[in-house]
C-alpha cells in the first residue's frame, strides 16, 4: 500500500502576448502555475514549492516564470508600467514604434469607453481582465496547515494527559474521565471564547461562520462533537472531506456552517 507520496496541480493563472523566441511570432502564452503536495493516502497534506513557466499558444515552447512577478488572477496593471512590467518609453507605442495620431493600438480608431481590444473594461481587472476572467484564489483553508494545527493541538493535549495520568495514578478511572473533560472543553472554549485552537493560532488560521461573523458555543459545541467523525482513521475521513469540499470544509464545518480562514 502507497501511504506517502505527491500530487501536482496546474492552475491557469493568466494570458500574455509577446514575441515567442522559437516560433519568432507575435503569439499569445498561457501562464500556468504547477503546485506540488505531499500526500497521505493520496490526500494532499502539505503544499510543495510552486514554479510558473508560460507556454506559446502556437508552438508550444515553455519558458520559466518567476513566480513572484507571475500574473496575478484579475490583478490590476501598474500606473506607469508598460505590458510587462517594464516602463514605456516616451513617444513610443505598445512594442516601440511611435503611435500614429488619432489611432488605437493597432491602427484602428479606439472607441471611446471601450477597453484595449473593444471590449468594456471591468473595474479592478487588468490588461485581459475584461475579455477573459481568471480563477480567484480562494480564501478557505486547506488540509495541510489544518493538519499542522491539529498536531500541535495533539502534542499539548498530550502534554496534559501524562501530567493528568501523574497525578491520578492511583485512581485510573478518575483520570481518564478528567482526561475526557480537558478534551471536550479545550475545543469548546477555545473556539467559542478565541475562534481558534492554541495550533490555529500559531499558524493564524481562524474559525468563522461562511459570513465571515465570529463563531458562538453553539458552533464550537457542534465541530467538537463531529469530531468522533472527522477523526476518524486519523483525520483521513476528515481530509478527505476538506479536499474535496468546495469551502474546504469538514463534517462538523458542513453541520455547523462554520468555514476556517485565515487570520487578518
Amino acid at each position: 500500500m502507497i501511504i506517502f507520496g505527491s500530487r501536482r496541480r496546474k492552475t491557469v493563472v493568466g494570458r500574455m502576448q509577446y514575441l515567442c523566441p522559437r516560433c519568432h511570432q507575435q503569439s499569445f502564452h498561457t501562464v500556468e502555475r504547477s503546485q506540488s503536495h505531499f500526500t497521505l493516502f493520496f490526500v494532499p497534506v502539505i503544499p510543495l514549492p510552486s514554479n510558473t513557466i508560460s507556454r506559446c499558444e502556437t508552438c508550444g515552447y515553455r519558458a520559466p516564470v518567476d513566480n513572484q512577478t507571475a500574473i496575478q488572477p484579475g490583478a490590476a496593471g501598474m500606473q506607469g508600467q508598460g505590458m510587462y512590467g517594464a516602463p514605456p518609453m516616451q513617444g513610443q507605442g505598445m512594442y516601440g514604434a511611435p503611435p500614429m495620431q488619432g489611432q488605437g493600438m493597432y491602427g484602428a480608431p479606439p472607441m471611446q469607453g471601450q477597453g484595449m481590444y473593444g471590449a468594456p473594461p471591468m473595474q479592478g481587472q487588468g490588461m485581459y481582465g475584461a475579455g477573459m476572467p481568471f480563477p480567484t484564489q480562494s480564501p478557505f483553508i486547506g488540509v495541510g496547515p489544518r493538519f499542522l494545527a491539529t498536531l500541535l493541538d495533539g502534542v499539548i493535549l498530550f502534554i496534559f494527559l501524562i501530567i493528568v495520568s501523574a497525578i491520578f495514578s492511583k485512581a485510573p478511572a478518575v483520570a481518564e474521565l478528567l482526561i475526557l473533560c480537558i478534551l471536550f472543553a479545550y475545543y469548546v472554549v477555545m473556539e467559542a471564547v478565541w475562534g481558534a485552537t492554541v495550533g490555529k493560532m500559531a499558524l493564524k488560521l481562524h474559525i468563522v461562520h461562511i459570513d465571515g461573523s465570529p463563531i458562538g458555543w453553539s458552533e464550537a459545541l457542534i465541530r467538537t462533537l463531529l469530531r468522533m467523525v472527522d477523526g476518524l482513521f486519523c483525520y483521513v475521513l476528515g481530509a478527505i472531506v476538506i479536499n474535496n469540499s468546495a469551502r474546504h470544509q469538514r463534517v462538523g464545518d458542513m453541520v455547523a456552517k462554520t468555514v476556517v480562514v485565515r487570520r487578518s
